[in-house]
């Protein structure tokens, strides 16, 4: 398994986009955490999504209320500014076009892209599911229902699964079929999908926005997500880590692997307050 690392990610749902962290599975202590930057309120798990990448490097740094403070590198992340935690292309999932690839002939890149969103819809459905916490918990046999009914029922569907052998699972006559169905599912399933998951968005930046101040997705540039950013280039922070202090951006420059993913130079476990 990969070393801890934490991945800026854009969601764009019902033509606004939203920014947060992802971290992706990682071992402490013998068990395997994932997680997403947001908190827990009333047995109801939130994911915190931010108007722009300032809006969210803001929050970082003076908020450690949230399910990503312990994680092993949120140190280095608490210092980042708006340019580190802009999501590359592989990192924005567009839940609004799903129904467009679906309707289009299958390619290398419609498949990839569907496969990716799905996949991160599921990781959200996985952490966000508060009724499975309360079944561990349950000393009876009975289950309660998964908050995420739909997003399980679409993931279990053999055509989806299929997206994960990428385009030559739509080769062929059968490949043909096989996309068809696919379309179909999308068709019964996805706009239950989304409704399940706009339960747990959070479209306030934790208090801090509202819905008026997430421009439409279609109208967002490269220059409106860091035009705020220029402030955190003059200051330099200094973060205290295992191996000794070093400037945000050193640390950053020695821990960034491809697609901006921030992982950690350190040997020692900490407490995980993954969700």
């Amino acid at each position: 398994m990969a070393r801890p690392s934490i991945v800026p990610i854009a969601l764009t749902v019902d033509d606004h986009t939203g920014y947060t962290l992802w971290a992706p599975p990682w071992e402490e202590d013998g068990e395997e955490w994932q997680a997403f930057l947001g908190t827990t309120e009333d047995d109801r798990a939130l994911v915190h999504l931010f108007p722009t990448p300032a809006a969210l490097a803001t929050f970082c740094r003076s908020s450690t209320d949230h399910d990503l403070a312990d994680h092993p590198v949120w140190p280095v992340v608490a210092g980042l500014g708006a340019a580190d935690l802009t999501p590359d292309d592989d990192h924005r999932y567009d839940l609004d076009g799903v129904y467009d690839i679906a309707a289009e002939n299958p390619d290398r890149w419609a498949v990839e892209e569907l496969a990716a969103t799905v996949d991160m819809v599921s990781r959200l459905a996985e952490c966000l599911d508060t009724a499975a916490d309360d079944d561990e918990d349950d000393d009876t046999d009975d289950e309660d229902e998964s908050q995420f009914e739909a997003v399980a029922e679409l993931v279990a569907r053999p055509e989806v699964g299929s997206l994960g052998l990428g385009i030559d699972a739509f080769l062929g006559r059968s490949g043909e079929d096989s996309w068809v169905q696919l379309g179909g599912a999308l068709d019964e399933l996805w706009e239950d999908v989304v409704e399940e998951l706009g339960e747990h968005l959070d479209w306030t930046g934790a208090g801090s926005a509202t819905l008026e101040d997430y421009p439409p997705a279609s109208e967002v540039t490269e220059e409106d997500l860091v035009e705020d950013d220029d402030e955190d280039d003059d200051e330099v922070e200094v973060v205290d880590l295992a191996d000794g202090a070093r400037t945000r951006e050193d640390i950053a420059h020695m821990m960034r692997l491809p697609h901006y993913e921030f992982t950690s130079a350190l040997s020692h476990s900490t407490s995980s307050g993954a969700t």
